[in-house]
């Protein structure tokens, strides 16, 4: 058969524990956990279950807008203010900002030891050691939606009536580079730059003032996320994909790839192992899987796919009794056109999970155990007897495995 681009897109919602349909941001911390804000509080998720924090846990409100890391602490913008979860799931509410009623916190951006907060009355700084202070330049003077740090470390902001405006660093003056467009406009970080989206259209905006068009898909834009090879589109009729060149916000020209149709996307976010997640308005949060390139790849195959990793220049994909090896990128680092080749030696197995070592033998997990297949061979040779009972997983470090089996660890 043809491996079909299907994205492999899984939805998580009420049902899943979430405690509304309705999603505003996603954030993923710093063991790989997601988090999930929305009106009803916060959500986490562990790639197995949903843990919810709400007011009874100590948030200062269930109106959550916005979620950012800070030194290892998940920030959480709410509806008054901005409360910070360490990993244990404490809460800690920034008393000091809820004394300046900043209003509806909309993005929060970490510099540092420094928080910079984009609010519905203004932009606020809180230094981590318990100072917070107004910016009074006029310039930024409105609704705060939207706050970015590029590639050159110039600071972006965007609202719906200051535009877009840049400043060089937190204490520098604040310049004016394109006009207030109403709604809640989102900047996504270029190399050079941010990328615009609103209502509108799509723009590339650099710090000479320059305004290129990215793109001009014919469906309305929330918010837009660069990957390497994609450009990621979500609006009020579903989550798009449009080829991209890698870090500058321009885009191939061709009709974007409607991949979750009928769906109001809120944000996009690309966690450590290239899911794309997606937080909807009324159909909870959607994970398209980092499989989705190997994906629109043709296997020739009979079989169904149990697994996949990416190495530094190929994908490997494990299935009932075949396993693959699909380039990804040509010698340019740019994603080339693969034909996915055949592993040897692997007809009789299972393969749940698949990993290379250093010296470029495969190790599988399969229901018969941990089996190796030495580079160039085309055999498989079971490894140690202790890892004869059916495994699951594999963690590949720098020099052994874990491995996940039916016994243990």
């Amino acid at each position: 058969m043809t491996i079909v681009n299907n994205f492999g897109v899984r939805f998580l919602t009420k049902s899943d524990g979430l405690g509304s349909a309705q999603v505003h941001r996603v954030q993923q911390d710093s063991v790989g956990a997601m988090w999930f804000a929305g009106p009803s509080g916060l959500a986490r998720y562990d790639g197995a279950r949903v843990t919810r924090i709400g007011r009874p846990q100590g948030l200062s409100s269930n109106g959550l807008r916005t979620l950012a890391l800070h030194g290892g602490n998940l920030v959480v913008g709410t509806d008054c203010g901005i409360d910070l979860v360490d990993e244990f799931g404490q809460v800690t509410t920034l008393e000091e900002l809820i004394e300046l009623r900043p209003g509806f916190v909309q993005s929060v951006l970490s510099l540092g030891s420094t928080l910079l907060v984009g609010a519905s009355r203004g932009m606020f700084r809180w230094d981590g050691s318990g100072r917070v202070s107004r910016l009074n330049d006029p310039a930024i003077a409105g609704v705060i939606s939207s706050v970015a740090i590029d590639g050159e470390k110039q600071i972006w902001a965007a609202g719906p009536e200051i535009g877009v405006v840049c400043a060089k660093s937190i204490d520098g003056s604040w310049v004016p580079l394109a006009p207030g467009c109403g709604g809640l406009p989102r900047l996504t970080a270029l190399a050079s730059g941010v990328l615009l989206s609103t209502s509108k259209d799509l723009q590339t905006i650099r710090v000479d003032g320059s305004q290129l068009l990215a793109g001009s898909p014919d469906v309305p834009i929330n918010v837009a996320t660069m990957t390497r090879e994609f450009l990621w589109l979500g609006g009020t009729q579903g989550l798009y994909q449009v080829p991209s060149s890698v870090g500058t916000g321009e885009v191939v020209r061709s009709s974007p790839i409607c991949v979750i149709p009928d769906v109001v996307v809120n944000d996009i976010f690309l966690d450590s192992d290239e899911n794309v997640w997606v937080a909807t308005d009324g159909n909870g949060v959607a994970r398209v899987s980092a499989a989705r390139r190997a994906m629109s790849r043709p296997v020739s195959s009979t079989k169904t796919i149990l697994s996949l990793r990416e190495t530094a220049d190929r994908w490997l994909v494990g299935g009932e009794g075949e396993a693959w090896s699909v380039p990804i990128r040509s010698e340019a680092g740019v994603a080339s056109e693969p034909v996915a080749e055949l592993i040897p030696g692997c007809e009789k197995y299972q393969v749940w999970d698949i990993a290379e070592d250093q010296r470029g033998a495969l190790f599988l997990a399969t229901e018969l155990g941990l089996v190796r297949v030495d580079s160039g061979l085309g055999t498989a040779i079971e490894s140690h007897r202790v890892l004869q009972s059916p495994c699951r997983a594999i963690l590949p470090l720098a020099d052994h495995f874990w491995v996940g089996s039916l016994e243990g660890l």
